[in-house]
């Protein structure tokens, strides 16, 4: 739900995903490979170049990136999944 609250915050128009939900507990940890495959068959499917912006969680960002973000960081990446850069939110 605090992906949901955010996307709201940040936007007016936002569609939720499956691939996007945290796998970290037991009970959803096997979801975890088929995510990440529809996830990646998402993106590479994108025919517009205009940015996209994922709301999601930590561990989805650490498969996709290997990178661990810390709460309410903004990270940027190219298609491929490259990291470009990340923004730290200074509370």
């Amino acid at each position: 739900c605090r992906c949901k609250d955010t996307a709201s915050i940040a936007f007016k128009k936002f569609e939720t995903k499956k691939f996007l939900n945290s796998f970290f507990s037991n009970k959803f940890s096997k979801n975890k490979n088929e995510q990440m495959k529809n996830l990646k068959k998402y993106v590479k499917n994108l025919k517009d170049s205009n940015n996209i912006v994922f709301v999601t969680h930590y561990v989805v960002i650490a498969e996709v990136l290997s990178y661990a973000p810390v709460s309410g960081e903004i990270v940027v990446s190219d298609k491929q999944f490259n990291m470009i850069d990340s923004i730290k939110i200074n509370y």
